[in-house]
């Protein structure tokens, strides 16, 4: 499962079971890169009013 290569398997189980709370700016990227789901996706979604623009 590439979701386990991405941040390893001890993470992953935190995070199933809740025992994870704020996981690793690192975490999430990794875990958004493998599920396919732009950052600026997850960040509206945490802080809707957040006015992020595309670039480039």
């Amino acid at each position: 499962m590439s979701i386990l290569r991405s941040i390893g398997d001890p993470v992953y189980r935190k995070i199933q079971t809740g025992r994870l709370a704020t996981p690793a700016f690192t975490t999430v990227a990794a875990l958004a890169a493998v599920l396919e789901v732009p950052l600026e996706d997850l960040a509206q979604i945490c802080i809707p009013e957040l006015n992020l623009q595309r670039t480039g």
